[in-house]
């Protein structure tokens, strides 16, 4: 109940010190905000860029060596002994990425395809939007003549028709019968346009060289058996490639395999940069809460009499921070209010302001948004703002001499608050060198980042 009377206690002073309130709330706001707008990146791009379920149950094969031009290529006749004599995958799943040309209907246009093993859309546990995804007899030659569509490219370029399932579209002059449309988030690998069931011909099958051109190797998913763990499961792949090294010495010597989970795939570019941005948005909140801590502790000084009266009534340090509490937390409640909602614009305008050229090959960038862990992060960095500010409030309070404050004049406190303002402006001049030269970092960083997904 008490509590409840310093939280209306805290909105009637908010509301008798307008001038402060405003400037308060919206100096915090903007340190939230910005925390909120950037957790939400790292949040779609480093924690969970792809919509996946079980996301952590799913990785990447990667081969080492000097004879491994690429990390991610895995010549088909080893994918295909992996994937009969490993113990430790629920599944694996071989993925090549392509360019083609698209005609059939309107005009004819060049998209990023992807041919992949008739299992790629069970391995990763997605259904689709519309129609079905393909069946294992259609990775037969013959019986391949089928694909699905991305579900961006599907409204971009069909409005969005419902039937077009079971037309024919030419895919670099081959007829391919449309037999489904995968959910808006869903794309992989990145940029992917339209799915085609991958074929193994005879060819394919016999082929251990990775290197070999046409290049034939693939990237391969595969799925861990939930009793396995990731330690365990590459321990396995490691014996396998020295296997291969000791059987075909000409293509794998050398040569040896890793795994690597698929939400870490594009962490050599998107971690550096966003988790640089991260860290400026957290430079932001400190200089707001100097800034905050500085009219604070103006507006303390000036109540300390009234501060010194209470204790003097017998007010303790828990009854002086329930009081702060009630005050603060008002404050940044209504602050967080404010970030989380002007967020959401900012938010979408990050997520569409960059051209789609650039964003359509990173992982998660249509996932930026204020979801459920977002608006938790919000609530806890607000509450726990509002906890420090009572906190450092109440032991300032506490730790003052009662008998002095009530003797001394204004000339005292003049002096105190002149003093914690220069010591928090010198810190506030700190912070904003140390912001400045990150942010400077973080476009640096964007552009090197851009260049790589040309």
């Amino acid at each position: 109940m008490n509590l409840l009377q310093d939280f209306r206690h805290g909105y009637r002073a908010l509301l008798k010190k307008p001038a402060f309130a405003l400037t308060a709330i919206l100096t915090l706001a903007l340190g939230i905000g910005a925390n909120v707008a950037v957790f939400s990146i790292v949040n779609a791009l480093i924690l969970r860029p792809y919509p996946f379920p079980e996301l952590d149950r799913l990785v990447l094969l990667r081969a080492r060596g000097p004879n491994a031009v690429s990390e991610v290529r895995i010549a088909p006749a080893d994918f295909l002994d992996l994937q009969r004599d490993s113990s430790v995958f629920q599944g694996l799943a071989a993925i090549r990425g392509n360019e083609s040309n698209l005609t059939g209907t309107g005009e004819a246009e060049t998209v990023v395809t992807a041919t992949v093993s008739p299992n790629f859309f069970d391995l990763v546990g997605v259904p689709p939007y519309l129609g079905r995804t393909f069946a294992a007899e259609e990775g037969e030659s013959g019986r391949d003549g089928v694909l699905v569509l991305n579900y961006g490219f599907w409204q971009r370029r069909f409005s969005g028709d419902a039937n077009l399932l079971g037309h024919n579209l030419e895919v670099d002059g081959r007829k391919l019968t449309v037999i489904g449309i995968m959910p808006k988030d869903f794309r992989y690998p990145e940029a992917t346009d339209v799915w085609m069931p991958l074929v193994l011909t005879p060819e394919l099958k016999a082929e251990r060289n990775a290197q070999a051109v046409p290049p034939p190797a693939f990237r391969v998913m595969a799925k861990l058996r939930p009793e396995i763990s990731f330690g365990r499961a590459e321990a396995e792949v490691k014996t396998f490639a020295e296997r291969l090294e000791q059987q075909f010495p000409d293509t794998h010597r050398g040569r040896s395999l890793g795994l690597i989970l698929l939400r870490k795939g594009q962490y050599a570019f998107s971690a550096p940069l966003f988790l640089t941005l991260q860290v400026a948005a957290l430079f932001v909140l400190l200089l707001a809460t100097a800034n905050l801590f500085n009219l604070l502790f103006a507006r303390l000084i000036d109540r300390q009499k009234e501060m010194a009266v209470r204790t003097a009534l017998g007010a303790g340090k828990s009854r002086l921070m329930q009081l702060f509490l009630g005050e603060t937390l008002s404050l940044a409640l209504i602050a967080g209010t404010i970030a989380i909602v002007a967020s959401l614009s900012v938010v979408t305008m990050i997520r569409t302001g960059i051209p789609q050229d650039y964003t359509k090959w990173i992982a998660g960038w249509e996932l930026i948004r204020l979801d459920s862990r977002v608006i938790v992060f919000a609530i806890m960095l607000t509450i726990a703002i509002g906890f420090l500010f009572a906190l450092v409030a109440a032991w300032h309070s506490g730790a003052t001499d009662l008998n002095r404050v009530l003797k001394e004049g204004s000339r005292g406190s003049a002096s105190r608050r002149g003093f914690f303002r220069s010591a928090l402006v010198t810190a506030q001049v700190v912070f904003a060198a140390v912001l400045l030269a990150g942010a400077a970092l973080m476009v640096q960083g964007f552009f090197r980042l851009a260049n790589v997904y040309k």
